[in-house]
């Protein structure tokens, strides 16, 4: 903004705004599968939907127990049955970036 005198207050405000921090979260509570697919890029990737409304993308985590957990997934998803999952994700604001599937149980 070259030629514009910008007040002191205004410059303290803009340069006390800081980038939102995120915080690493394991979450365990009900979910319902909204959509379950296989990729060969991705992995086995789901979205689901918490009782408060909440949505995650997640992959499974572990390669050991991606067969049981996608089971348990994906027959929750054709039975329209919730699952409980535990899922850890990195939370920014009200968003889950990088979110895994550590667990399902149906």
């Amino acid at each position: 903004m070259q030629g514009y005198k910008i007040p002191g207050e205004t410059i303290r405000l803009l340069d006390g705004t800081k980038r939102r921090s995120g915080e690493d979260v394991f979450i365990t509570k009900k979910f319902k599968v909204e959509s379950a697919t296989s990729n060969a890029g991705e992995g086995f990737v789901c979205k689901v939907r918490s009782e408060d409304g909440t949505i995650i993308q997640a992959t499974i985590m572990d390669a050991v127990m991606a067969d049981h957990d996608k089971e348990i997934i994906q027959n929750a998803f054709w039975t329209k049955t919730d699952v409980i999952l535990t899922i850890s994700a990195r939370r920014i604001g009200v968003d889950y970036k990088n979110a895994k599937i550590e667990n399902a149980r149906g």
